[in-house]
């Protein structure tokens, strides 16, 4: 099985976001024996109950149950013959669902509340739906398929003929893959998955799923996995202190493990794309996790890193276990990399790693990956392509921008 990474994703400023990062990020970590068990339970689990009718039975019992089963399957709606089964939880009364098949009416289908759970049994549903409770119009959060319209997020019944998405709810993570209405032979996995598609993507977004209607991407699923309050532990290798305020991060073994074990085969599994070339990424921090699991897994065939945070391991360390040291030889994989930013670059501690300043982009330390890159014999156009825009700045709108570059060179690398 060939795979690829591809760097994609954070939000705008990581320094923002280093404090909930820590303190949420070792509560995560302190439950990962339990949220990996969970993982496990899931995708072994049926494929929903056998009928809907006892899955009404059970909702009383045990919906949270019911709920992992069903999504460790098709998941919702269960459908049976003309009768659909959704289930939402929501903390509201008079909750009822609306759709495309009862012109989004708001008493047409009276959901019955069993705890915190709603249900709603459905005939002939159909095309596009969502709850309604008290005047708000809600998106489904628990669909498996689901799209945009002018009014914003909402449910598919059944996959739609035309460009969609899928959302795959794990215990520790939620994986969304945006599905393209042609064949798919290649697929491309995101961090900060909540940054990708979309128009509602915080800070604007990066808009992945319009890159990808350019000509020669219609063949690809992309994935993007949200991250967590303890995504700056998740998306590092090592324990560092950037700010001084204490050593922080350090998981990344344990979130690569859950993304090539666990999320990736159930995914590309149900699509048939077990064997595909697959390509993994994100920015920034997303932009380290890659570059690192292109260290730690060999098979991967690309990796692309935009603003990648490589001064990571050396700023309270020696330097010995940033990125540039720990990539000691050639490797069977491509690495595209850029950066914005600009400025003289210095190392001024003598650690090996060249230093930057606050508004580079990680200008300097991309510059000087490149250059280690080709002392170890990686060749521009063949294995490497590394980009300088000079004077972007660190945040989704610079990405953005330079999504379609990415897909080119990731192209040009093989993929």
């Amino acid at each position: 099985m060939s795979f690829i990474v591809v760097a994609l994703g954070a939000c705008g400023d990581d320094d923002s976001i280093v404090d909930v990062g820590r303190d949420a990020g070792r509560d995560a970590a302190s439950i990962d024996t339990d949220a990996d068990a969970a993982d496990e339970d899931a995708s072994e689990a049926d494929a929903g109950a056998s009928s809907i009718d006892e899955a009404i039975a059970r909702l009383s019992v045990d919906a949270a149950a019911l709920d992992a089963e069903v999504e460790a399957g098709g998941g919702w709606p269960l459908v049976e013959g003309d009768r659909s089964l959704f289930v939402t939880r929501w903390d509201a009364t008079s909750v009822s669902w609306v759709g495309t098949s009862n012109e989004f009416a708001a008493d047409a289908d009276l959901a019955t509340s069993v705890g915190g759970y709603h249900y709603a049994v459905v005939t002939s549903a159909s095309g596009k739906y969502k709850w309604h409770a008290a005047g708000d119009f809600r998106a489904p959060p628990e669909a498996r398929r689901y799209g945009y319209d002018e009014f914003g997020e909402h449910g598919w019944v059944q996959a739609p003929s035309e460009e969609h998405f899928e959302r795959y709810r794990f215990p520790a993570h939620t994986v969304r893959a945006r599905i393209s209405p042609s064949p798919m032979t290649r697929v491309l996995v995101l961090h900060d998955g909540q940054n990708l598609f979309g128009p509602d993507a915080p800070f604007g977004g990066w808009a992945v799923d319009e890159a990808l209607r350019a000509p020669g991407f219609a063949n690809v699923l992309a994935l993007g996995i949200d991250n967590t309050s303890a995504r700056i532990d998740e998306y590092t290798h090592v324990a560092d202190d950037p700010f001084g305020s204490g050593l922080t991060g350090g998981d990344a073994d344990a979130y690569l493990a859950r993304v090539f074990e666990m999320y990736l085969p159930r995914v590309l599994r149900e699509h048939g794309l077990v064997d595909a070339p697959l390509a993994m990424g994100g920015s920034s921090l997303g932009g380290l996790v890659s570059l690192y699991a292109a260290l730690s897994h060999d098979e991967l065939v690309a990796v692309a890193a935009l603003s990648p945070t490589l001064g990571w391991g050396a700023y309270a360390a020696d330097g010995s276990q940033a990125i540039e040291s720990l990539h000691t030889e050639k490797r069977e994989v491509g690495i595209y990399i850029d950066s914005g930013g600009d400025g003289v670059c210095l190392d001024v501690d003598g650690d090996g790693i060249q230093e930057d300043s606050e508004d580079s982009d990680n200008f300097c330390v991309t510059s000087g990956y490149r250059d280690h890159l080709e002392g170890l014999g990686y060749e521009h156009g063949a294995d490497l392509v590394h980009w300088h825009e000079p004077g972007a700045t660190h945040d989704e709108m610079a990405w953005r921008a330079r999504v379609p570059r990415m897909l080119e060179a990731l192209t040009t690398l093989g993929w």
